[in-house]
Parts: structure tokens; sequence; C-alpha cells
């Protein structure tokens, strides 16, 4: 299936009916944007032991935290809150990253 032929909207009510494939769907069509930002992060970042696949895996699971909590009744569309829930997560995977607590195990 190509995830061009389904708006978010249509991969949410199937993904909340326990439909699998609409969920593969949807992380295909927003990985282009997950490795993007990545990308992004990676260049302004101090590179704390951060690798590339890291930041995707984080985007990742923004993704999966705006799926299950979209709530179709605010205003905002569902691209511009997994977009922000995302960004939010990436970015708090490096903000942690570069926390002297962890400079042990980023060394390592």
């Amino acid at each position: 299936m190509n995830y061009k032929e389904f708006n978010d909207y249509e991969l949410i009510s199937h993904i909340r009916d326990n439909i699998e494939e609409a969920n593969e769907i949807l992380f295909e069509k927003y990985k282009p944007l997950i490795e993007n930002n990545a990308r992004k992060l990676l260049k302004t970042s101090k590179k704390n032991g951060i690798e590339f696949y890291d930041l995707v895996q984080e985007g990742m699971v923004g993704l999966n935290n705006a799926l299950n909590t979209f709530d179709e009744n605010k205003e905002a569309s569902f691209y511009t809150y997994a977009k922000k829930c995302i960004e939010r997560k990436q970015l708090s995977y490096v903000i942690g990253s570069e926390r002297k607590k962890h400079k042990l195990l980023n060394e390592s």
C-alpha cells in the first residue's frame, strides 16, 4: 500500500481499529520528517555519543506518543501535533545526552 492513498485521519482511525498495516504506513509516511529533524540536530549538537539512528528511534517513539495522545477535537492538525512530539522527543534525547551525569555512559 502507498501512504499517499490515505490521509492522516484515515490512518489514525485504522490504527485505533487495530489494523497493523495502517501503523506501518503512518510510520513510513513520517520517516522522512523524523530523519530530516535528526540530521538537523546532529549538525547542531556536540555529538556526545549521539548517533543518527538513535535520534531516528527517538523520533519514532515521539510519533508513537503522538498517535496515542492525539485528540481530533483540538484545533491542531495531526501533522502539526506529530511534528512537535517528534521534535521534542529528539531534542530531549540530545539535551539528556549532554548532561554530565550521562558522560560515562556516552563515552563508553
